[in-house]
């Protein structure tokens, strides 16, 4: 078959990481397709900005990983995938109930030899290697990672997880790397208001310390989240920003409609 279309990829390899399974996290040089004019804008815009469209791919070699079920693009090779959530068929409901089963069955085994590509995005990626650890995630930071690594819930909280073992993670990140606080603890004690903590070393633990404040001239009870102990804690300052402009652009969009 003949084609004019060249053959050579165009992406950017940024940073890579593992043996076995290793994790890429590859860069589109721009996105040129868009045939609307508010798609092609939006864009520019984007990438005006500095963003680029990234994506995770992931070369097995007689290995296996563990994936954000729906986040698989395409891959290539003898891979096998296993859903952890078929395997209870009828008794599943019953053994996990709904919450277990939302975090277990959002993750997909992949094994064998080959190359797996992620869903792309403009969100930024980061590759972090756990060398027999625990941490502690906002859950939807989750993407990818060996499949040595052990995927728990963290009681009373369905927004986090807990990744224990040995191996690389591939982490979707909120706001660019550049603008994530990796503070380092030794028997110390670090106050946050607010929730921007979107990991932690496992054994830091967390408490909360209420305070009280005048508001409108009345007296408003609130909360700081207190963290303690030895490791590692990723703070998002900036992320309080976006959140504000995303809550403030679906306010005007609300009432334009």
């Amino acid at each position: 078959m003949r084609s004019n279309i060249e053959v050579k990829n165009k992406l950017t390899l940024v940073s890579q990481m593992g043996n076995e399974s290793c994790f890429q996290i590859l860069k589109y040089a721009s996105l040129n397709g868009a045939s609307e004019l508010n798609v092609a804008s939006a864009i520019r815009t984007i990438e005006g900005n500095g963003k680029r469209l990234k994506q995770v791919r992931i070369l097995l070699n007689d290995s296996a990983v563990k994936i954000q079920q729906n986040a698989l693009s395409y891959m290539k090779g003898f891979i096998e995938r296993s859903d952890v959530v078929n395997g209870y068929k009828g008794i599943k409901k019953v053994i996990f109930g709904a919450t277990h089963m939302r975090h277990f069955g959002l993750k997909t085994v992949f094994s064998g030899s080959g190359e797996i590509l992620l869903e792309p995005s403009f969100n930024d990626f980061t590759l972090i290697e756990l060398v027999d650890e625990e941490i502690i995630i906002n859950e939807d930071m989750f993407y990818a990672c060996d499949n040595e690594i052990d995927i728990s819930l963290i009681p009373n909280d369905n927004n986090k997880i807990k990744l224990s073992g040995s191996g690389v993670v591939a982490l979707k990140l909120p706001v660019p790397e550049e603008e994530i606080i990796r503070c380092k603890l030794y028997k110390d004690r670090l106050v946050v208001n607010g929730d921007f903590i979107v990991l932690r070393s496992a054994n830091i633990k967390l408490s909360q310390e209420k305070y009280e404040r005048i508001i409108d001239e009345e007296l408003v009870e609130e909360v700081n989240n207190v963290y303690i102990g030895i490791g590692e804690v990723w703070i998002l300052p900036t992320k309080s920003i976006y959140d504000k402009y995303i809550e403030t652009n679906c306010f005007e969009n609300d009432e334009e409609n």
